[in-house]
Order: structure tokens, then C-alpha cells, then sequence
């Protein structure tokens, strides 16, 4: 299991604590200390089992952190743990069954509690097991929040997270798997606690999706569709949902003339067309509009 983390002492040891009590025998744990200061490890002392904490002098970024630890890990299957979440106490072992049985990725549900509040089940509407061929791309999609896990060795030949993505790099790793027709496996049962906008006491750290410029965001999105979109067929869906969620978080962010530039590059000319249809119609809309993956929420 890889949790990396970076000056969150409290929530970090609160991480640790979830994994060790749910992890099976034979597993380890990788916290990997993205410069922190104080270092993670005098937070985790007392901690024992199979934990090893590696750190950087320096910050390198969430992406680059679990590229390092993953390389670090030494088992077959990584599970990835953010530090402000916990692991539900079966779900490494269902993780192990699901990998045993050929299944190369995937996460699953997760609770979801906000600020404190009541928790909240987010799930799809799928059945415990691999999704089927005809699910869309936005569903194949797990968060690195999500309970996701990964067979190490594939990982690490598609070249892991994109080190140049502060947030979408799951969105990236889970394009090129899509893109080599490997489908996710999705637990109905609750991987993983999210918590989701908590008191940073203890920390100096904010949560990275609630932090990051919507500049940086939307920069991202158009990088995920550069490198990814013509992994798929021309006039595919998934190609669609990939230039269509750039255009309508750039348009959110007014950024109508970064949105013209994208479409000049857009082959072949009638996705172009399509795609400007879809941008106009939402600049009627006021380019607002329903984001998410699909997800329902159940109290």
C-alpha cells in the first residue's frame, strides 16, 4: 500500500493506523514523505508492522511522490491511500482476490464524509467485478481516492502518473489503460473513508483538488486530451467525453479564447464541427452544467 503525504502529522498517523489494522500478512506499507517538515516519521514513531517510511528533501509533487513509492514497493499489487483518508478494514483482502483472479486495476465505492457531517456512499450502478466493455470512459475513471489499486508491473510500463499534472493524473492513468482495453474491476462494498473538506488542524497542507487554481485545472484537462485523445477511434465516445469535459471546464472558467485555440488543432473536421456545435451551445447555456462520473449518492 502507498500513501504519500506532505506536513499532515495528525492525519497521516490517522492513515497509517486504518492501513495497518486492515492490511493482510505478507503486505507492506510505503508512506512517502514529500518533504515535510517536521518529517512524517517522527508523526508515525510507535507504528509498528510492515511499514517503511522514505522521504524527500525536497517536495516532488503527488504525482512524482507515488511514481517514487510505487517503484520503492515490492509486492505485485499497489493500493493507494491518501493521507487524510482511511482503509476500510476488508478491503486490501478483496483487493488481493479481485488481483489473484486476473483482474489488472480497479477501485471501488467509497463513504464519503464531508466536513465533519453524516457519511454518504458514493457508488455506480454496477455489479461487484469488471465492467463490461460497453461502460463509458468516464466511468472506467477512478479516483486515486477511490480505493484504486494497480498490478505494479503494468504501472510501471505505462510510465505511471504524468509528473507535470498537479491534479487529472488519475484521469491521464486510467486513459491509457482504456486505450490498451483494460477494464477496471469495481468493488459495490466501500473501499476507502473520504474525507472530504476537514479542519486542517494539525496540518499545513489544504486538500489539493479544494486548493488548485482553476487555471491549473483547466490546464490540465487539455493535457489529459492532447495525450490521450487520439489514443481512441476519431469519432469514438471516449474521444468525445475527453474534449468535451476540457471545453466545458474552460468555458466555467472563462476561458473562451483558450477554448478557440484547442479546436483549430481538432481532426478530423467533423468532430472540429461537432465540438464547436457543443461550445457554442454552451456558451448559450452560460457553460455551466453537470460535472462528476457518473456516481450516485446514497445516505
Amino acid at each position: 500500500m502507498v500513501i504519500p503525504t506532505r506536513n499532515r502529522p495528525q492525519l497521516v498517523h490517522r492513515a497509517v493506523r486504518s492501513a495497518l489494522a486492515a492490511l493482510p500478512d505478507s503486505c507492506e506499507i510505503v508512506v512517502w514523505d514529500d518533504g515535510s517538515d517536521p518529517p512524517a516519521r517522527t508523526a508515525l514513531q510507535g507504528l509498528g508492522g510492515p511499514l517503511r517510511v522514505l522521504r524527500a528533501e525536497e517536495a516532488l509533487g503527488a504525482a512524482r511522490a507515488r511514481n517514487r513509492a510505487v517503484a520503492a514497493a515490492t509486492g505485485q499489487t499497489v493500493l493507494f491511500l491518501d493521507d487524510d483518508d482511511e482503509m476500510l478494514p476488508d478491503y486490501p483482502a478483496r483487493v488481493l482476490r479481485a488481483a489473484a483472479g486476473s483482474a489488472l486495476f480497479g477501485f471501488a465505492a467509497v463513504l464519503s464524509c464531508e466536513d465533519g457531517g453524516p457519511e454518504r456512499l458514493e457508488i455506480m450502478r454496477y455489479a461487484t467485478g469488471r465492467l463490461p466493455t460497453r461502460a463509458p470512459l468516464r466511468h472506467r475513471i477512478g479516483a486515486l481516492s477511490a480505493g484504486f489499486w494497480i498490478d505494479r508491473a503494468l504501472y510501471l510500463d505505462i510510465g505511471g502518473l504524468p509528473a507535470d499534472q498537479t491534479v487529472d493524473e488519475d484521469t491521464a492513468l486510467c486513459c491509457a489503460l482504456a486505450s490498451r482495453g483494460v477494464l477496471p474491476w469495481y468493488e459495490t462494498a466501500p473501499g476507502v473513508r473520504v474525507h472530504r473538506g476537514h479542519s486542517a488542524a494539525g496540518s499545513t497542507a489544504d486538500q489539493l483538488t479544494r486548493a488548485t487554481p482553476g487555471e491549473v485545472v483547466t490546464a490540465c484537462y487539455l493535457r489529459t486530451w492532447q495525450r490521450h485523445g487520439d489514443a481512441f477511434p476519431p469519432f469514438s465516445a471516449e474521444r468525445w467525453f475527453l474534449a468535451t469535459r476540457y471545453v466545458r471546464r474552460a468555458l466555467k472558467a472563462g476561458q473562451r479564447a483558450e477554448t478557440r485555440e484547442m479546436l483549430r488543432g481538432v481532426e478530423p473536421t467533423a468532430f472540429r464541427w461537432g465540438l464547436g456545435v457543443y461550445r457554442a451551445l454552451r456558451l448559450l447555456r452560460g457553460a455551466g452544467g453537470r460535472g462528476g462520473i457518473g456516481r450516485r449518492r446514497v445516505s
